[in-house]
């Protein structure tokens, strides 16, 4: 992740180059000073970053990192009916999107299809 970041970071530097948003779909057990410096110095360069508040309901007392950034929008799941899903961290979370009981592709190579609980 912060080679990844850093390497978003350093293309954003040159000025022909821009990244907009950058969408990470994953949340981290611990905070990461490392990462937090990278991304606030994204969000200089005027990078909006979004997060997964918690990605499979292992953070229930909090929203997991980087999600818990300041400098990160941290995404919730809704249900398909659009009630709050039982996924969430307890936290305030900034937005949220239907994210459970969805139809995802399960594997390329055999176009399976599963539900995300």
């Amino acid at each position: 992740v912060r080679d990844a970041l850093r390497n978003v970071l350093e293309y954003t530097s040159k000025s022909e180059n821009r990244v907009d948003i950058i969408c990470m779909s994953f949340s981290l057990p611990g905070r990461n000073d490392e990462i937090e410096t990278l991304l606030s110095q994204l969000a200089e360069k005027g990078v909006v970053c979004i997060a997964a508040a918690g990605n499979d309901g292992s953070f229930q007392k909090g929203v997991g990192f980087p999600a818990s950034s300041r400098h990160v929008l941290s995404v919730g799941a809704l249900t398909r009916t659009g009630q709050m899903s039982n996924l969430n961290p307890e936290d305030k979370i900034d937005v949220f999107a239907i994210g459970e009981g969805v139809t995802v592709p399960a594997s390329q190579d055999k176009g399976e299809k599963r539900s995300v609980e």
